[in-house]
Parts: C-alpha cells; sequence; structure tokens
C-alpha cells in the first residue's frame, strides 16, 4: 500500500469543527438539520431565514383584507359564515395589550380547513 502524504480521509461520526477542507471530492457536513449534496460541478445556495415582524396593526388589516376577499368569493353562505367568524376570532386574539398569538393560529387553522373542505365540495359538485 502506498502512502499519499496529500490525502486525508475520515468515515463515520466526528465530533468537532471541520475547517480548511482542500482538493478534489471533498465531503463536509456540519451542524444541526443538515443536507448535503454529493457529485461533480454542485452549486450550494444558503438563505438565513429571518423572521419579518409585522405590527399588530399590519396582521389586523391582512385579515381585513383576506375577509373581503371572502365575501366576494364564490363561497356557499355558511361556509363564509363560518370562515369570517373565525377571521373575528383571530382579529380579536390579536388585537389585544398582549396577543393571543395560540388563538389566532387556531382560528387560521380553522379558516385553512374550512377553505379546503368547501373547495373539495365545489369541485365535487362542478364533477356531478
Amino acid at each position: 500500500m502506498t502512502s499519499n502524504p496529500d490525502s486525508f480521509s475520515i468515515s463515520g461520526s466526528v465530533g468537532g469543527n471541520v475547517n480548511n477542507v482542500q482538493g478534489d471530492n471533498n465531503r463536509t457536513v456540519q451542524g444541526d438539520n443538515n443536507q448535503a449534496i454529493l457529485g461533480d460541478f454542485n452549486q450550494v445556495t444558503q438563505q438565513n431565514h429571518t423572521e419579518t415582524a409585522l405590527t399588530k396593526d399590519e396582521i389586523i388589516n391582512l385579515f381585513l383584507e383576506l375577509e373581503t376577499l371572502i365575501q366576494q368569493a364564490g363561497l356557499p353562505l355558511d361556509s363564509k359564515e363560518e370562515v369570517i367568524a373565525d377571521l373575528d376570532a383571530a382579529k380579536r386574539a390579536i388585537d389585544k395589550e398582549e396577543p393571543n398569538k395560540k388563538r389566532a393560529w387556531e382560528r387560521l387553522r380553522d379558516v385553512t380547513e374550512t377553505l379546503e373542505k368547501t373547495s373539495k365540495s365545489i369541485e365535487a359538485g362542478q364533477k356531478i
């Protein structure tokens, strides 16, 4: 077996930091929740996700815009009423000195579920 002083190989699990990886066919993944791309001519793009904080008023205005869209949509009246009631509950949960984000999230999840069910019903009705 010949020895190559420029070659270095580690396999398995390695703790600590990996720095200065040089040469061909290197594979290095570090940190939590990683994804690795192996092969030739790969490009890696990294996006740092930062939270964009909206003000309470901006969120309430978005709810009002959504409510307007729901009212204008060709949905059954009972579905519209249910969605608008959930949007109102979400608005009330946000429009407090200490917004109840969990309650607002639950109401928005209900909005989504109602719209999905309504959409499926409408599609089924159109196929008949």
